[in-house]
């Protein structure tokens, strides 16, 4: 494990609506080492992206934070607005899901770019711009002397995405979180893309968080891996170890309905993730799972380390452990 760069305790989300207060990601930890990419992995509405803006402190306005977010030492949590901006965008920056609703109609690609920068260094418009025409370069955007002149509207899906990951690393981060990175990519500019994420990794020396539902992704681009479902990790392991062995039946469920070879039939997981105003009791995957008994409906389950470095939510992966 390399030395801590971000480290969640005990972090929870919670919205406040008519009915009352909903918890939608509970009682998350994990932590994130320099340099290391850690991906966060589950299907769509288990609270993936809300503990990426939870990191930056840009929650919806009925949404806020319990816990602790230590980020190089600083709780994240405790900071007042102003401290948070020095740290968003400089040494904490985000990749959004959709470039198109991320970047502005109406301002030029160099001037959403050198924005970034003047935002956080003495720069000068000129040398500002200057600059942005590096790091678009930088992400292999061609002729990037005259891309800065150009609208979002102007460019591809896969070059306005390029755009977004130039924004995010132009004051050299210490973190990266993308979120979906690529999302409604075609798969030819998907491999470009996280070719050039890796990439830009190992030259800048920067952590990587990498949230998908894709865990063939994890497998070629991350060293660790979280996986959550209903707003809890409920397994978290290096890499190698979570393909050789994975043990939660989420887990096994979501490699399973991974294609295999042409001809063979997916098997998908049944039913849908709980909305938060309809958890289950007990275990949060207990109405989905195959494995499921009377035991894991009462008791709620807790992260215990099975294997060296390898943690589950679950009853029954203990209990097997236990007898080996």
């Amino acid at each position: 494990m390399p030395v801590t760069l971000l480290g969640i305790r005990n972090l929870s989300v919670l919205f406040k609506t008519d009915r009352g207060v909903l918890r939608v990601v509970s009682g998350l930890s994990l932590e994130i080492g320099k340099a290391e990419v850690f991906g966060l992995v589950g299907e769509s509405g288990c609270g993936k992206s809300l503990t990426a803006l939870s990191l930056l402190g840009i929650l919806p306005h009925n949404a806020y934070a319990e816990g602790e977010i230590l980020f190089n030492g600083k709780n994240l949590l405790a900071l007042s607005e102003e401290e948070m901006r020095r740290i968003r965008g400089k040494d904490l920056s985000m990749v959004f899901q959709e470039p198109m609703t991320s970047l502005n109609p109406v301002l030029t690609i160099g001037y959403q770019v050198a924005e970034a920068l003047q935002a956080h260094f003495d720069l000068t418009k000129r040398d500002a711009l200057d600059k942005a025409v590096e790091l678009l370069r930088a992400v292999r955007i061609p002729s990037p002397e005259l891309r800065i002149k150009d609208y979002p509207h102007q460019m591809s899906g896969g070059m306005r995405q390029r755009v977004m990951i130039a924004i995010a690393i132009a004051c050299n981060p210490s973190l990266l979180i993308a979120d979906e990175p690529t999302t409604a990519l075609d798969v030819t500019i998907q491999a470009q893309i996280l070719e050039l994420l890796k990439g830009l990794r190992k030259q800048r020396d920067m952590a990587v968080l990498l949230i998908t539902h894709d865990l063939s992704i994890i497998s070629e681009q991350a060293d660790r891996v979280a996986i959550m479902y209903a707003g809890q990790i409920v397994e978290l392991a290096g890499v190698e170890a979570l393909f050789r062995n994975p043990l939660h039946p989420y887990t096994i469920g979501l490699l399973n309905s991974l294609p295999v070879a042409k001809g063979t039939a997916l098997r998908p997981i049944s039913g849908f993730v709980p909305t938060p105003d309809r958890i289950p009791e007990g275990c949060r995957f207990s109405d989905r799972c195959p494995e499921v008994r009377d035991a894991c409906r009462r008791t709620e389950q807790v992260l215990e380390e099975i294997e060296q470095n390898h943690f589950v939510r679950c009853m029954r992966c203990r209990e097997l452990w236990k007898k080996s």
